[in-house]
């Protein structure tokens, strides 16, 4: 089983390349958006996110 999928992954290499290249200008204005979001102080009266 791990030769197989060995072998997919390498298969589907230049379709991953593809995805990733794609995603690139997108992903760096979230990073920057981010990393803005990173440097504002977060108000006291902010109550925690609860996730379920």
């Amino acid at each position: 089983m791990a030769n197989e999928i060995a072998h997919e992954y390498e298969r589907l290499g230049p379709e991953f390349d593809r995805a990733e290249a794609s995603v690139g200008p997108m992903r760096a204005i979230m990073e920057h958006i981010y990393k803005r979001a990173l440097a504002m102080p977060i108000p006291p009266d902010t109550h925690p996110a609860r996730f379920a």
